[in-house]
C-alpha cells in the first residue's frame, strides 16, 4: 500500500499528539492493520525522537534550581517576627513633610510676581509677594539700591536690595528705586507700581 499525503500529516499528527481522540483511535487501529503507516509512524518517531523525551528527562536537580535562583535574585530575606512597624510611620512622617514643603512652595510660588525693571543703574529684578505684602530687589550692578515706597507725606524707606523686606504692601502701591541714603534718594531713580494681586 502507498502512503498518502494525508497519510503522512495523520501519522505525523499522531507523533506529535496534535490529533484529536477520534484521530488517535483511527490511527491506533490503521497501525495494527497497515504495516506501511505502522513504518511512516516509526519514521516520524525517529525523526522527532529527541523532541518527544518528556521534560522530567531534562528537569535539573533541586540544589542546581536553588544556586541559580540565589546568584539571580539573592537569598530570600528571614521571615521578621511581628512588631511596631517603625519603617511605615518613619515613611508616613517624611511623606507628610514632603507635602507640607510642596505646599508652602507652591503657595508663595502662586501670590509671587517677578518684575524686570530696567534702572539707570543697570537690570533689576523685583519679586512680590502679593498676599504676605512683602518684595526683594536683586541688581547685579556694583551700586547698592535703595528702596523707599511713595506715601501721602511723601517717601518711606524701606530697605536695600538683596532681602525679603516685609512692608505691608498692596496693589497699586508706587515703589521708587535708585541711590541714596534712607532720609531720599540720590541721582537718578526708577519708578514701580506694584501690579494687582491674583
Amino acid at each position: 500500500m502507498v502512503l498518502t499525503q494525508t497519510d503522512e500529516i495523520q501519522s505525523a499528527e499522531y507523533v506529535l499528539g496534535l490529533a484529536d481522540d477520534a484521530a488517535i483511535a483511527r490511527a491506533d487501529g490503521r497501525m495494527r492493520s497497515d504495516p506501511v503507516f505502522a513504518g511512516a509512524v516509526r519514521r516520524w518517531e525517529d525523526d522527532f525522537g529527541g523532541l518527544l523525551i518528556g521534560p522530567a528527562d531534562h528537569v535539573a536537580p533541586a540544589h542546581v534550581l536553588e544556586a541559580v535562583r540565589a546568584r539571580l535574585f539573592g537569598r530570600p530575606a528571614d521571615p521578621v517576627a511581628p512588631g511596631f512597624p517603625w519603617g511605615r510611620l518613619i515613611g508616613a512622617i517624611v511623606a507628610a513633610k514632603v507635602v507640607a514643603v510642596g505646599a508652602v512652595l507652591g503657595w508663595n510660588a502662586w501670590w509671587t510676581t517677578t518684575i524686570d525693571i530696567a534702572t539707570p543703574y543697570g537690570p533689576a529684578e523685583l519679586a512680590w509677594h502679593a498676599r504676605q505684602g512683602r518684595i526683594r530687589l536683586d541688581h547685579a550692578g556694583p551700586q547698592t539700591l535703595q528702596i523707599w515706597v511713595e506715601t501721602d507725606g511723601g517717601l518711606r524707606y524701606l530697605g536695600a536690595e538683596g532681602g525679603w523686606i516685609r512692608a505691608g504692601l498692596s496693589a497699586g502701591d508706587t515703589l521708587v528705586l535708585g541711590e541714596g541714603r534712607p532720609a531720599s534718594p540720590e541721582g537718578p531713580t526708577s519708578r514701580v507700581v506694584l501690579g494687582t494681586a491674583h
